[in-house]
């Protein structure tokens, strides 16, 4: 590239190899601006307690309701069916439940209750985080598939200024879009990456221009999209 690239990532970036993801040219910032609460409390401890032992379906859509019920689990599960979203939640998932049978379920919600639909579930569990999108759940419920909602993890905003000015700013999430438009403005120039649809239309509400979608399966792709945008 003919000249360096500034980028701000608007969290962190798992699974990130600067050697080999960051070329010359590029300066990368990261700043997280939604921080994860993982909740423990006695009710979701008991909860999942009653479950552990189930043959039920479970769904996952993001590494951090991964973590969660993997810290307050007392005893491995074996027989739960494991959706999980994205090859990152996949893995996760794989790595902290390895005698459970774990499918990937596809890279957005709409894949995900096509193949739960398909697959003939009629009832499930959905560990999510208290800023969930409605997609699952509601495609589900509208299928006539029961689904059980058991909050893991919260994300609390982190609204804080930015004072440098960026060529790309990465987003990953509504709430992350809306933690950073609440403390900061940028110039028309500056190009702004959300990681799917619904990340960019919550974008759309501040700013309606120089807008990508990236549609791509994790952070990582998001980061080389927009370093490839500007090569």
């Amino acid at each position: 590239m003919s000249r360096n690239i500034s980028i701000l990532s608007t969290a962190e970036i798992d699974g990130l190899n600067v050697a080999q993801d960051i070329p010359n040219g590029v300066l990368l910032t990261i700043e997280p601006f939604v921080n994860i609460v993982y909740e423990d409390n006695e009710a979701l401890r008991e909860r999942v307690k009653e479950i552990v032992n189930q043959r039920i379906a479970v769904a996952f859509t993001s590494k951090h309701a991964v973590r969660a019920v993997a810290g307050i689990i007392e005893e491995q599960p074996k027989n739960w069916v494991i959706y999980s979203l994205g090859k990152y939640t996949h893995s996760e998932a794989i790595d902290f439940f390895e005698a459970c049978e774990v499918i990937n379920a596809g890279d957005d919600a709409k894949e995900m209750a096509t193949l739960l639909i398909a697959n003939g579930i009629t009832e499930m569990i959905f560990f999510c985080g208290d800023k969930r999108l409605d997609t699952l759940p509601n495609t589900l419920k509208q299928a006539d598939v029961k689904v059980a909602e058991l909050v893991v993890y919260k994300n609390e905003v982190r609204g804080k200024q930015v004072t440098a000015r960026y060529d790309a700013i990465l987003f990953y999430s509504p709430s992350g879009v809306h933690s950073f438009f609440g403390s900061n403005s940028v110039g028309d120039d500056t190009v702004l990456f959300a990681i799917g649809d619904t990340t960019a239309a919550a974008i759309y509400d501040y700013r309606q221009i120089n807008i990508v979608a990236g549609r791509v399966a994790g952070k990582v792709e998001l980061l080389n999209k927009a370093i490839k945008y500007f090569s």
